[in-house]
C-alpha cells in the first residue's frame, strides 16, 4: 500500500511540474504567508470548497464547532478521493481539529483526526517536507503560526476506515523506541504502541474527545505478548472505571460508564500486564 502512495506522490509531482511550475512553489510560499491557501497540485484560484458541502457536519456542529476549510487532499487508496475538513469552537474560542476523510461514490469514510487544544486552524496544503515519497502536511493556524505533520512520522493514512471519532494526536507515557503512539490507531494489528511497565509512572494513553462519545465503548486488541490485564479509565483526570482485560489477541468491547459521554480527555492507565512483562503493548485502540 505504501509503494503505491509513493508512486501516485511521484506521479502527481511530475504532473503538476509539466502544468505550471508557479504551483511547484505553493507550499514554499504559504510556510511564510499565514492565509488561506490553495490545497498543492491543484489551480491557484481553488480556494476551500463549498463548506455547506463538509460531510460529518452534525457531528462536528453538535460539538460545538463549525467548519473552516474543505479541501481535496491525495488518498493513499487507489480508486478513493481524499478531502480534509478544518474545523473551529463556533463561540470563538481558540481549539479546533481536522479530519481527513476518504469518498468512494457518495459514501465518506472517517479515517484519521487531529485536535488542537490551543490554536485554531486556517487552512492547509500538502506538500512533501520530508523528501520520503509520502505527502506530509503544512496547516496555517489563525494566529499565523504554522503546523508541519508529517506522514509514517505523526500519522498514517494507510489505516481502514474508524468507527470512532476521538483525536488521534493523543499523548502517553514515553513510547519504546520504534514504537510510537500512533501505531495503535494505523489500523495494522501487527503494529502496536508500546510502554514500560517497570517505573513509578504506569504506562497510558490519553486522547482528546472533543466531538463526545456516540456509544462509550472501548475497543482494545493486543499483541500476542506484553499484554495489558488491568487498568484504570479516568475520565479529565477523575478514576471513573477499572477494566480487566483477557489474555488475547482478539478485540475486546468494554462498556465505558456514561461519565464518558462527554469527558473532553480520557486516559488509559495500565495497571499490569499478563505474565511477567517489562512492557505493554497496544496493537489497536479506538474509543466510540
Amino acid at each position: 500500500m505504501k509503494l503505491i502512495a509513493k508512486t501516485l506522490v511521484l506521479y502527481s509531482i511530475v504532473t503538476t511540474l509539466a502544468l505550471a511550475s508557479s504551483c511547484g512553489k505553493k507550499a514554499e510560499q504559504d510556510e511564510s504567508t499565514p492565509q488561506t491557501t490553495t490545497t498543492a497540485g491543484q489551480p491557484e484560484d481553488v480556494q476551500s470548497l463549498p463548506k455547506d458541502a463538509v460531510p460529518f457536519a452534525p457531528e462536528i456542529v453538535d460539538g460545538g464547532f463549525e467548519a473552516v476549510f474543505y479541501d481535496y487532499f491525495p488518498s493513499p487508496v487507489p480508486g478513493k478521493q481524499g478531502k480534509m475538513i478544518l474545523y473551529r469552537s463556533a463561540k470563538g474560542g481558540q481549539d479546533g481539529g481536522m479530519i481527513f476523510v476518504q469518498q468512494m461514490g457518495a459514501k465518506f469514510e472517517w479515517v484519521w483526526h487531529w485536535y488542537f487544544e490551543d490554536a485554531s486552524p486556517k487552512s492547509m496544503i500538502h506538500t512533501e517536507i520530508n523528501s520520503d515519497g509520502l505527502w506530509d502536511i503544512r496547516v496555517t493556524m489563525a494566529n499565523g503560526r504554522t503546523l508541519e505533520l508529517l506522514q509514517d512520522d505523526n500519522f498514517t493514512l494507510d489505516g481502514a476506515e474508524r468507527a470512532d471519532k476521538i483525536a488521534l494526536n493523543g499523548t502517553s507515557s514515553p513510547p519504546s523506541e520504534g514504537h510510537p503512539l500512533w501505531y495503535c490507531f494505523d489500523g495494522f494489528r501487527a503494529t502496536a504502541w508500546m510502554s514500560s511497565i517497570e517505573g513509578s509512572v504506569k504506562p497510558f494513553i490519553e486522547v482528546a474527545s472533543p466531538l463526545g462519545l456516540a456509544d462509550g465503548i472501548l475497543s482494545i486488541r493486543a499483541l500476542a505478548e506484553n499484554q495489558p490485564r488491568k487498568c484504570d479509565i479516568l475520565a479529565d483526570g477523575k478514576k471513573i472505571q477499572s477494566i480487566d482485560l483477557e489474555k488475547t489477541t482478539d478485540v475486546q468491547l468494554i462498556q465505558l460508564k456514561s461519565d464518558f459521554k462527554k469527558a473532553k480527555k480520557i486516559r488509559l492507565v495500565i495497571m499490569s500486564c499478563h505474565g511477567n512483562c517489562r512492557e505493554v503493548a497496544i496493537a489497536e485502540l479506538a474509543i466510540k
